[in-house]
Parts: C-alpha cells; structure tokens; sequence
C-alpha cells in the first residue's frame, strides 16, 4: 500500500473486495491504464489498472464484472453484505411519524394498539392502524 495525491493505493484484489462490499467508484482514464477511485469520508483509495496488456486477467476482470457500474451511486453495504438503510425516511411531500408500540398478551383489555399520554398516563387507541390476533 502506497499514499498519493490520488488515495491510498491498494492491489486489484483489495480493491475488488471494497468494490464487492458496494463502495461507489470513479474511472479516470489514463494513457494506457485506468485509475479506480473510491471516496470513503476523507479517505480515498485507488487502483491502477494497465489497459495496454500488461495486467489482461484483471483489465478482463473489471470489463466483465465492474465497469457497467463505473461513476454511479451504488447500494452501501456492510460487512457482510448487507444493504445499509438510508437516512431518508420518506419520499418527497410526504411526512414520517414514528411510534413505538408495547403488546401486552394474556391481559383482558392490554396495550395493543394503545398510545400512552406520558402526562396523565391515560391509554387511548391508535386510530389509524389497526392489528388482529388469532388463535389456532
């Protein structure tokens, strides 16, 4: 690994990894080789691809598997592979309330489905959704 103006310079195979894991990427095309970007933060990292012959099995490698998503915004994933959830709650024009609801079971008139007034601690029903329970 090397640092440059560019990033931290990784192989094609550390690189690739950050690549599988979702990192969105940018393509600088070069005389005779392509420059890979990643922006994690403040942190960049780069690879250097030789399109001229010199690298073929990796240049044949980002062709076939990477390329098609050059400079776009992919899905950020975690460690295991797993899409991260967006910050963005709701489309635009729309509104976003959350609110946590506590199940009671076994109890005759329980808290399903109830709001608590945390001032007066008076139950009242949530009008606006309703849950159904069965037995079998």
């Amino acid at each position: 690994m090397s640092n440059d103006k560019y990033g931290i310079r990784l192989s094609w195979n550390d690189f690739k990894s950050m690549l599988d894991n979702g990192s969105p990427f940018r393509e600088q095309t070069l005389p005779g080789s392509v420059r890979l970007i990643i922006q994690d933060g403040d942190t960049k990292y780069q690879t250097v691809i030789h399109t001229d012959g010199h690298m073929p099995s990796e240049y044949t490698d980002y062709q076939t598997n990477y390329e098609a998503n050059k400079n776009k915004q992919l899905m950020p994933k975690d460690s295991d592979g797993s899409p991260l959830s967006r910050i963005k709650t709701t489309k635009s024009g729309w509104s976003f309330q959350y609110h946590a609801v506590e199940i009671t079971t076994g109890l005759e008139d329980g808290y399903h489905n109830h709001k608590i007034d945390p001032s007066t601690l008076i139950k009242s029903n949530l009008g606006f959704c309703s849950m159904k329970f069965y037995d079998k």
